[in-house]
């Protein structure tokens, strides 16, 4: 199973669970998540299936790269306005929290399924 955008793993969590003997690969590219993937894959109350989850930073993309730009929520506070993030340069920010990108991109790798 493979989960693009895994947020925090919580969903990651429950599809290994509900899904015995599948690996489960979460890719999260935004560094404040992916902490927080990592927290759940690494859960000991989870159990056997979180054993069975990878949490890998990095975005999916076409091809494997080192460092691409990467666009945050400002509003670090706010997971779930986090989750608003983008590999492209967002046209403008908004009035809404989940468009008021960051000023520079972060860089994050990007990652290939092979």
């Amino acid at each position: 199973i493979v989960e693009a955008g895994a947020h925090d793993g919580a969903e990651s969590a429950d599809y290994a669970a509900a899904c015995p003997g599948a690996q489960v690969w979460a890719f999260e590219p935004h560094p404040i998540l992916f902490e927080a993937l990592r927290a759940t894959a690494s859960d000991e109350e989870c159990g056997e299936p979180c054993q069975r989850l990878h949490a890998i930073h990095a975005a999916l993309g076409a091809a494997d790269n080192e460092s691409v730009a990467f666009w945050t929520n400002v509003d670090t506070a706010d997971r779930a306005a986090m989750s608003a993030s983008s590999l492209w340069q967002p046209v403008a920010n908004g009035s809404s929290k989940y468009t008021q990108f960051s000023a520079e991109p972060a860089k994050v790798r990007l990652a290939k399924l092979a």
